[in-house]
């Protein structure tokens, strides 16, 4: 019983782990905000993009995030959905 609970926890985790998932808690989390005035508003610690030296051979894959809710998707978001799954997998 337990693990079944376990297996779904950790399903529903990986569920939530898209654009389209992250979109709709945004979106409500928005419009939960204006009902209580609560301004959401995300922000980055800086806005200055950094230059990262890059070699010849090197792609623009790893550009800075210019969003800031891309940015907090990425980092903050998958991370967290990421490591919840991961600890969950261990015990199952």
């Amino acid at each position: 019983m337990a693990m079944d609970m376990l297996t779904k926890a950790q399903k529903n985790i990986e569920s939530l782990r898209n654009d389209d998932m992250f979109q709709n808690i945004y979106e409500s989390t928005k419009k939960d905000g204006k009902v209580y005035n609560f301004d959401l508003q995300l922000s980055t610690s800086s806005n200055r993009r950094r230059r990262v030296p890059r070699q010849y051979d090197e792609k623009l894959r790893d550009q800075a995030l210019e969003d800031s809710v891309v940015s907090y998707k990425v980092n903050t978001y998958f991370v967290i959905l990421d490591i919840i799954s991961a600890d969950l997998k261990k015990k199952i």
